[in-house]
């Protein structure tokens, strides 16, 4: 079993307590007691819990089941977000009404999934569509879903893009 001194028994003890913590980084080793590197993301604090799992048919139809833990796409094009699954809901100066929430929680599902790099980056257009038409559809003024789209357009594209950090 190869020496490790005080700080690294001391420094390993502290990564693998944080590693079962939400939010917290993957580690990688590439030898016993060796770190390479760690893959982490930013946490922010959701505002949203999903109480029961959803699903909803969407337009796209991946070759092959895309997707983690809380959320995947199947190849028939069916979205399902799993109970627990949490999320920021409407972003931005706007009000988080009811005729938001379904639209906000398919939304901010899909950009994860391009953040991830499970969904390609192009689909960000549909996303913001399909959010925009999700609101009328739960009775959203078509004006205000209109800013709403627009909104995500121009606000909305740091969002998608993939957010995973390396160190050291």
């Amino acid at each position: 079993m190869p020496h490790i001194d005080l700080c690294e028994a001391f420094f390993l003890s502290a990564i693998l307590f944080l590693k079962h913590l939400p939010g917290s980084a993957t580690l990688v080793l590439n030898q016993p007691w060796g770190i390479q590197m760690i893959l982490y993301k930013k946490r922010r604090h959701y505002k949203y819990t999903l109480v029961e799992s959803y699903s909803r048919t969407l337009e796209i139809q991946p070759d092959e089941k895309l997707g983690n833990n809380f959320m995947y796409l199947d190849t028939n094009g069916k979205l399902y977000i799993s109970k627990g699954y949490s999320w920021d809901g409407p972003s931005g100066p706007t009000l988080d009404t009811k005729n938001f929430m379904p639209g906000s929680l398919v939304h901010d599902a899909l950009y994860q999934l391009m953040r991830e790099k499970y969904l390609d980056y192009e689909y960000r257009k549909y996303a913001d569509e399909l959010l925009r038409d999700m609101c009328v559809e739960d009775s959203m003024s078509k004006i205000r879903a209109f800013f709403v789209y627009w909104a995500v357009r121009i606000f909305g594209a740091s969002s998608a893009k993939p957010d995973t950090l390396k160190a050291p």
